[in-house]
């Protein structure tokens, strides 16, 4: 894994879709799949879900680079990849 000097905060989209679902993360560090592709480790928090809606959980994954987006004063609604 290359690692980041620091952790930077992104959004990050889960479903590959940029809209109203992206969740704020902070991206660790990146890599190269086998096929190559870049990859970010990232920490996200997500709403609690279920019949209790236990509250938000934390969930650490790589995720693709196309589903990754740095943090700025607009919502990931409004870029264009």
């Amino acid at each position: 894994m290359s690692g980041l000097s620091r952790a930077q905060h992104v959004w990050v989209s889960l479903t590959g879709v940029w809209g109203d679902a992206a969740l704020p993360g902070l991206l660790i560090g990146w890599r190269r799949n086998r096929r190559e592709e870049w990859e970010g480790w990232v920490i996200s928090v997500e709403p609690g879900v279920g019949a209790h809606d236990a509250g938000p959980y934390v969930r650490q994954s790589w995720v693709p680079a196309s589903a990754i987006r740095p943090l700025g004063t607009s919502s990931p609604r409004s870029w264009r990849p």
